[in-house]
C-alpha cells in the first residue's frame, strides 16, 4: 500500500512537471512572438518616422518652390510649376506607400493575434 502511494505520488509529480514545463515552454513562445512583433512594429514605425519625415520636407519644399515662383518671370514660373508638380506627385506616391505600410502592419498584427 505504501509502494502504491509512493508511485502515485510519483506519477503526479511527474503529471505537474510536465504541465510546468509546458507553461515554461507556452511561456517563451509568447515572450519569443511578443519579441517578435515589437520589433515588427518597432520597424514599421521607423519607416513611417521616415516616410513622415520625407513627407515634411516634400511640404516645405513645396512651399518653398510656391514662393519663389510667385516672384520669379513667367518663363521661369513654367519650369518651376512642372518642378512642383513632380514634387506633389512624389508625396502623393509616399501617401500611398505609407497607407500600404499601415495596411501591412495592421494585417501582420491580425494575422499574430490569431496565431
Amino acid at each position: 500500500l505504501e509502494k502504491q502511494k509512493l508511485q502515485g505520488d510519483s506519477s503526479w509529480t511527474d503529471e505537474v512537471t510536465r504541465r510546468d514545463r509546458k507553461l515554461e515552454q507556452m511561456d517563451q513562445d509568447f515572450v519569443k512572438t511578443q519579441t517578435s512583433r515589437r520589433r515588427a512594429i518597432q520597424h514599421q514605425d521607423e519607416k513611417i518616422a521616415t516616410l513622415n519625415g520625407t513627407m515634411a520636407e516634400i511640404v516645405s519644399e513645396k512651399e518653398q518652390l510656391e514662393k519663389t515662383i510667385s516672384e520669379l518671370n513667367e518663363e521661369t514660373i513654367v519650369l518651376l510649376k512642372a518642378r512642383a508638380k513632380d514634387t506633389e506627385a512624389r508625396g502623393q506616391q509616399l501617401k500611398e506607400e505609407m497607407r500600404t505600410l499601415e495596411e501591412t502592419m495592421k494585417a501582420r498584427m491580425e494575422d499574430e493575434e490569431e496565431a
